[in-house]
């Protein structure tokens, strides 16, 4: 859970060759689950192999109330403080974000995408209408993750030396 965690997770991934790819796609989507009010970008998404896809969007479901139908996603969700079924749960209860990063866990984008996102995310139900003038954005999270990373590859580069 280290800030640049999800850095190192993501580069191993997808672009180093790396024995335990299983490993390292479920840790990344454990840290993924303790985050789920955050933005996925395309490239953490292009990461996961489909057994963490399906797990994390079980978990987007279940953080707004779902009971998971998985006895394997209930093991891990049991594990997390924010488990808490509700018998009247209907995916209206999901937010707007929730339904953007379930797009992106169905169809990361193939391309170049912004490692900000252009647009703020809106963070009330979708069954709500506001004017939008409420945002939530994090740009330190973004510098934190841009710092671990180029860190990384100078280390990196210092011992392939």
């Amino acid at each position: 859970t280290a800030p640049g965690s999800q850095a190192l997770l993501m580069e191993t991934l997808l672009y180093k060759d790396h024995s335990s790819k299983e490993r390292l796609s479920r840790a990344l989507a454990l840290w993924r689950l303790k985050r789920l009010e955050t933005p996925i970008s395309g490239e953490e998404a292009r990461a996961y192999l489909p057994a963490d896809i399906r797990l994390l969007m079980d978990g987007i479901h279940a953080f707004r109330g779902r009971a998971t139908p998985s006895p394997e996603h209930l093991k891990v969700f049991e594990q997390l403080d924010w488990y808490s079924p509700d018998p009247r749960y209907t995916d209206t209860k999901l937010l707007l974000q929730d339904a953007a990063n379930l797009d992106q866990l169905r169809d990361p984008p193939k391309g170049f995408e912004p490692a900000v996102p252009l647009a703020p995310t809106r963070t009330e139900p979708i069954e709500r209408s506001h004017c939008g003038c409420q945002t939530d954005s994090s740009p330190a999270g973004f510098w934190a993750i841009l710092i671990a990373l180029i860190l990384y590859r100078r280390r990196d580069q210092a011992s392939s030396c």
